[in-house]
């Protein structure tokens, strides 16, 4: 039986609406024998946005996704997760932290894009999958 990965692209609505090249940021949900289950491609600029909705990064584990990301970006030359694929290890610390932080959200600006990163991290919890990230340095 071939598997079916379903892919959401919201990087195209961005690209309709801006001429300039934006970075893209791929998460991915795969299950134990490395299907892709959800594709998820989104601008860096608006994963940018979800992942400082409390700009308070330095006060999580330097294990945590919200650390690594951030702390990768402000003091490194190369981000985490730019270079490879990189597992997410604390899904659900990860999805605490956007529920955690649903207030901070501009609904018209990345509320979509916050909405889909919630549902896979979600679908990763609830199907026992894995969740891997790749981010271009933008």
């Amino acid at each position: 039986m071939k598997h079916k990965t379903l892919r959401i692209d919201l990087l195209s609505d961005w690209q309709k609406h801006f001429a300039f090249g934006l970075g893209e940021v791929i998460l991915r949900e795969k299950d134990d024998v490395n299907n892709i289950i959800i594709e998820l491609i989104l601008t860096t600029n608006a994963f940018d946005l979800v992942m400082n909705l409390n700009n308070d990064y330095l006060n999580y584990s330097q294990e945590s996704t919200i650390y690594k990301y951030n702390y990768s970006r402000e003091y490194k030359m190369t981000g985490w997760a730019s270079e490879k694929e990189e597992l997410i290890v604390d899904v659900e610390g990860f999805y605490n932290y956007l529920t955690e932080n649903v207030s901070q959200v501009d609904e018209k600006l990345f509320g979509r894009e916050y909405d889909e990163v919630k549902k896979i991290c979600k679908s990763v919890i609830q199907n026992e999958n894995k969740l891997f990230l790749i981010a271009d340095d933008y």
